[in-house]
């Protein structure tokens, strides 16, 4: 019989191989979910609080899809159309903001105070009618711009299907 080398029969050795390696990537993974986490109750906090704006000439979602793969002078063309817009499109969210603090204060009010809450209600209700039908000019305006193979891309981006799975027409 041989006898097994002192290296190989030491307590522990293979385990410190593979033991810090094993460390950093734990640490790594624990470092990137609690980044995900405080990254994401950040965007969720400035974002009801109004802040989540976007800069005058950006336009979100699909439309924004279409317009940033248009050519530079299309585009040119079209941001100043879209700021036009955006300065509505800032007062009507400044106007739902200050509608929510409205309800948050009726429903803070003690004693309660029905009336005012659906005051309150109605107010968060138009400010938010107010700024969807702005939208829904802002939005109409600039697709009115778009070329016919342009609105039909518009169509593609949005990705609306009927019940079949075949594209809407």
């Amino acid at each position: 019989m041989t006898i097994a080398s002192s290296k190989e029969g030491a307590p522990g050795s293979g385990a410190r191989r593979w033991l810090w390696p094993l460390l950093v990537v734990s640490l790594s993974l624990n470092l990137l979910i609690a980044g995900f986490a405080l990254g994401g109750a950040w965007l969720h906090r400035h974002k009801m609080a109004g802040v989540g704006m976007k800069p005058a000439g950006a336009v979100a979602g699909p439309i924004g899809r279409i317009v940033a793969r248009l050519p530079a002078e299309r585009l040119a063309a079209l941001k100043d159309l879209v700021r036009q817009h955006h300065d509505v499109a800032a007062a009507g969210a400044v106007g739902v903001v200050a509608a929510r603090k409205e309800v948050a204060g009726a429903l803070e009010a003690d004693p309660f105070d029905r009336p005012k809450l659906e005051t309150a209600l109605k107010h968060l209700n138009d400010a938010q009618q107010s700024a969807h039908g702005n939208a829904i000019q802002a939005a109409g305006a600039l697709i009115e711009q778009l070329s016919p193979a342009e609105r039909r891309d518009l169509i593609r981006e949005m990705r609306w299907q009927d019940q079949g799975g075949a594209e809407g027409k």
